[in-house]
């Protein structure tokens, strides 16, 4: 749905984009709430692979990472960068594949940041997400499901001003 969105977006003249989404955090320091720059995202879903060749990773356009650690830093807010997993499968995630991962550096695991990320190096416009943690799949479910926790809801309220202002500021430095 991301994709379809991104496109028709395209068609009419956007050339800058950034998700603002939930992840599902696998490293045992990132806790409900906290926030997640992406800087690429291993591709394991369907769409990314219509937008570029098997053998090319899915990245993050550098400058949507800078300026938002910049806002992020402005808003007096922690933050982790790095890879992420994407999967279309979210219920299929095994306990394996997450060590894994976790072995792998791998920050989290989301549904559409490689589909974004791949749309976007393949149409050449500018692509980011800033993801919040609503739960971390290390832990007991019950101990970190966010949803329905307000520092959660803080957390994106927070996340789609910080997008706000990176929007901003990017769109006057093309």
């Amino acid at each position: 749905m991301a994709a379809m969105v991104i496109e028709d977006l395209i068609a009419c003249g956007a050339r800058l984009f950034i998700g603002v989404g939930l992840l599902g955090a696998i490293q045992p320091s990132i806790n409900v709430g906290d926030y997640v720059v992406p800087s690429s995202a291993v591709r394991d879903e369907g769409t990314s692979y219509h937008y570029l060749p098997k053998n090319v990773g899915a990245l993050s356009n550098k400058g949507i990472i800078r300026a938002l650690k910049d806002s992020c830093e402005e808003f007096r807010v922690g933050y982790y960068v790095g890879p992420i997993w994407t999967t279309d499968a979210p219920y299929r995630e095994t306990k394996s594949e997450i060590e894994y991962f976790q072995r792998k550096g791998v920050l989290g695991v989301d549904t559409e940041s490689s589909a974004i990320f791949s749309l976007g190096m393949c149409r050449r416009v500018k692509v980011g997400c800033m993801l919040v943690a609503s739960t971390n799949l290390t832990r007991s479910k019950a101990a970190t499901i966010g949803f329905y926790n307000e520092r959660l809801e803080d957390a994106m309220l927070r996340a789609v001003r910080i997008c706000a202002e990176v929007i901003r500021s990017l769109q006057y430095t093309r």
